[in-house]
């Protein structure tokens, strides 16, 4: 597993899709956040309490989920999301593009 994250994280140094994304979301997330706490959590039980973000990402991630746990994931971010807050989603244009999501799930 070592070895698969180490070379997932060489390509997302060096792929376009992946610094363009940077240098998309990059901006967005520090104009919204201006150095305040971040946080990471499983998208479809997220541990805090109502209202808590003025940020939340979505970055590549509700694709690959049931509809059921998309459903989920989206209900819980409107949850911890702050009134007027931002949300960022991305998604894969194409499904050719999203990869074999079966081989992400156990």
């Amino acid at each position: 597993m070592d070895r698969l994250l180490e070379a997932t994280y060489g390509v997302e140094q060096r792929r376009f899709w992946w610094t363009g994304l940077r240098a998309f979301v990059g901006p967005l997330a520090a104009e919204a956040t201006r150095g305040l706490t971040a946080a990471q959590a499983s998208i479809t039980s997220i541990p805090f309490a109502a209202a808590t973000f003025d940020l939340v990402t979505a970055l590549d991630v509700l694709y690959s989920l049931s509809e059921a746990e998309e459903a989920a994931a989206l209900a819980e971010i409107h949850r911890i999301l702050k009134p007027g807050g931002t949300l960022i989603v991305n998604v894969a244009a194409l499904p050719i593009l999203r990869g074999n999501p079966f081989h992400l799930r156990r």
